[in-house]
């Protein structure tokens, strides 16, 4: 049971009074940044785009056959069609664009479906995996009082998530991910209830949530093995046998989607580039997996410029991946030399290695990078937070002046850090710079330059020959009324070319070419056809404009 005295900050002594206003202000202001740069942001990702078009129910096939062989569309009308959940549109979404990419288990884009649904046409699909992270906080508060029943434990938590600029970005982006971290929150927390109560409402409760992460993500398997793994550290006949049944129960109820994968699983290597992703020619060290898979605890409080979720920061800077092997030693010998002072730390210990080890041996024998791809690590991430919250609440009630001082300055000296990280992608997203080098310098100033003459002159059209994932991109970051035409792969001769760009005059003043390859740019110059390049210092300008010249078409 909680203790009621514990959720008293009156009752503390006015210092502590003081850090806890400070943090609920700083949880609030991060909070707040997060929700105005998912609604404001236009970048995109291209597993962003990959997973939007799955959730509106097309698949690879269907939505290049369509684009490409479509006359010009609006930008507004791409964006309504492939990329939500288009209740206007003849076709409803289905699970079988869901059903092609069995890697990506379907829970979290049926919700987002029903999302776009019914706010799409208001809200971005980004402000969905925000709002999912704010539900995050109170799980996470009520993961640390299960735990340690430590409320100022939960409190640091709960702010050093809202301040994380790695969990910002989780915020910013249209993919499980968000899901992942709550659920590996609440069934967690359901764990260390229905194992110290042993009531079978918990139970049921538990094998629920378990089912639900599944659904979630395939690597959420990771996690109840780690639950089990305490189960079997502990040795409770009863609890054991509760725990194997509700995870049976909730292994059946996925047996429908892992059928579908073994099923078909040829496919399912293709999809998640088993088969064609390049193995790395120089394969690293051994330690190097392990450096890549612990590289959270430095992502989790100082990020560089790439809101992407996709970015890998610091994997090229070796005294973060010291800071990186340290810090989770560091932990996991601090859990070591205390663990029978609490219940939780052998809990803690397996969440810890368990989600995160077999993700780095399994990178030893793929060789392709995975093991650096620190979304995978969330379920670890989320049970590290209590635990840092724990030891830090430890040190602030410190009977010793100077430990309490020196624990509280590092307490805000690592939050006001992460705060900063968190800020500087704020304003990058708001400033439409958040791309990094992804796409991002040059998209961006290609995409101004074709919004400000589409903002004069309705009649724009845009033609690409970029290949689908980059064209919708590109497509976010436009005027709704923009006409955009898709080419992609189209090699044209000289007079197909001009023919084409004469017969799109007569209805369009402002025409533009998005990223054509060198030949087709030669074509241009063989037709006569005089264009400019956007940006225009650049060897390989992305965006040609077609000038309105007399002498342009021949």
């Amino acid at each position: 049971m909680i203790k009621k005295n514990h959720l008293k900050v009156a009752t503390q002594p006015t210092s502590l009074r003081l850090l806890v206003g400070a943090l609920l202000l700083v949880m609030l202001f991060s909070t707040s940044l997060r929700l105005i740069a998912a609604n404001y942001s236009v970048y995109f990702d291209k597993d962003e785009v990959r997973k939007l078009m799955r959730t509106s129910g097309f698949t690879v096939p269907q939505i290049q056959s369509q684009l490409m062989s479509a006359e010009p569309m609006t930008a507004g009308g791409l964006v309504d069609r492939y990329q939500y959940a288009c209740s206007r549109c003849a076709e409803a979404p289905s699970l079988a664009a869901l059903e092609a990419n069995r890697e990506h288990p379907p829970l979290y884009y049926l919700l987002l479906q029903q999302w776009l649904g019914l706010f799409g046409q208001w809200l971005s699909p980004k402000v969905f995996a925000t709002l999912v992270t704010i539900v995050t906080l109170p799980a996470l508060y009520w993961l640390a009082l299960e735990l340690f029943d430590d409320w100022l434990a939960g409190l640091i938590s709960v702010t050093m998530f809202a301040v994380s600029p790695l969990m910002f970005t989780v915020s910013q982006h249209v993919s499980q991910y968000s899901l992942l971290a709550l659920l590996s929150c609440l069934s967690t927390a359901y764990f260390v209830r229905a194992h110290r109560s042993g009531k079978k409402i918990d139970w049921v409760l538990y094998s629920f949530l378990v089912s639900l992460g599944l659904y979630t993500h395939l690597f959420f398997v990771l996690l109840p093995a780690a639950h089990g793994l305490y189960g079997l550290l502990r040795w409770n006949l009863q609890r054991l046998r509760s725990f194997s049944l509700a995870v049976a129960i909730a292994g059946l109820s996925f047996l429908p989607w892992m059928v579908g994968i073994v099923g078909d699983y040829r496919q399912f290597e293709d999809t998640t580039g088993m088969e064609t992703s390049p193995v790395l020619e120089n394969p690293p060290a051994v330690w190097t997996y392990f450096a890549n898979g612990t590289k959270f605890t430095v992502q989790l409080f100082l990020k560089k410029d790439n809101i992407s979720l996709l970015s890998n920061d610091w994997l090229d800077i070796p005294l973060a991946s010291g800071v990186a092997i340290v810090a989770f030693i560091g932990i996991t010998g601090w859990l070591l030399r205390y663990r029978r002072s609490h219940d939780s730390f052998l809990l803690l210990l397996a969440c810890l290695w368990v989600p995160t080890v077999p993700i780095m041996v399994l990178d030893v024998f793929l060789v392709q990078g995975i093991s650096a791809k620190v979304r995978y690590y969330l379920p670890t991430v989320m049970i590290m937070l209590p635990l840092l919250g724990f030891w830090l609440a430890l040190g602030v009630r410190s009977p010793f002046l100077i430990r309490r001082r020196l624990v509280s300055l590092g307490l805000l000296l690592m939050l006001m850090v992460s705060l900063a990280s968190s800020g500087k992608l704020f304003v990058l997203t708001l400033s439409d710079r958040a791309s990094g080098s992804q796409y991002g310098l040059g998209y961006q100033q290609a995409a101004n330059v074709a919004n400000q003459v589409a903002n004069k002159d309705a009649s724009t059209l845009v033609i690409s020959y970029e290949n689908y994932i980059q064209s919708l991109i590109f497509v976010h970051r436009l005027n709704v009324n923009t006409h955009y035409l898709m080419r992609e792969g189209n090699e044209l001769s000289p007079t197909l070319l001009s023919a084409d760009i004469k017969q799109y005059r007569d209805h369009y003043s402002q025409i533009f070419i998005l990223s054509p390859s060198q030949s087709q740019i030669e074509n241009l110059k063989a037709a006569g056809i005089a264009y400019q390049g956007i940006p225009e210092k650049w060897n390989v300008p992305v965006l040609y404009q077609i000038l309105p010249t007399d002498s342009s078409i021949t």
